[in-house]
């Protein structure tokens, strides 16, 4: 993980969530988001528990609307399958060219490169300084292009410097 960027630089933290559709993120969001509020917050995504995507808006949580004072950013991003995340787009997610409420059914019909609220946007404060890396424990049995484009776009986050923690949900066994 990188180290937290100046208060005066960058204003707040930002973690990706990211893995294979269906492996979690969504929940764990809920679970964190819910971990600083006095109540369940159940309706702040939409949690779908399979293998299809849910997930189709790329989105940004503030934890200092649910922790006054907190500087970190959750992103949520829709999970990893055959058809999305097969050029250079992750790593368009982690230097913050891609906007808050980006509509990810938009880029499976076009090349995320050529949309123009890409090219125009200011990634600064969306810069990713961590990814939070969700897989499922049958991960070895995934067909193996699924495995080679996950290891690719794990490749890419450690050209950029991304310090990466792994989970695997329910589950207490390290993730590697």
């Amino acid at each position: 993980m990188r180290t937290p960027p100046p208060e005066d630089t960058v204003p707040e933290f930002n973690i990706i969530l990211f893995g294979l559709a269906g492996c979690g993120k969504s929940s764990f969001l809920c679970s964190a988001l819910s971990a600083l509020c006095s109540s369940l917050q159940m309706n702040v995504t939409t949690i779908g528990g399979q293998s299809d995507h849910v997930t189709d808006r790329y989105l940004r949580y503030r934890l200092s609307t649910y922790c006054p004072g907190a500087r970190v950013n959750l992103w949520d991003v829709w999970g990893l399958d055959v058809d999305n995340f097969n050029n250079d787009s992750f790593k368009r997610f982690l230097t913050g060219n891609v906007p808050d409420n980006y509509n990810m059914v938009e880029a499976l019909n076009t090349n995320i490169l050529d949309m123009p609220d890409i090219r125009a946007s200011t990634p600064a404060e969306r810069e990713i300084h961590a990814v939070l890396m969700f897989m499922p424990l049958g991960y070895l049995e995934l067909p193996e292009e699924l495995q080679a484009q996950f290891r690719r776009n794990v490749e890419i986050a450690m050209r950029q410097g991304m310090g990466l923690n792994c989970t695997a949900p329910n589950t207490h066994l390290p993730c590697y």
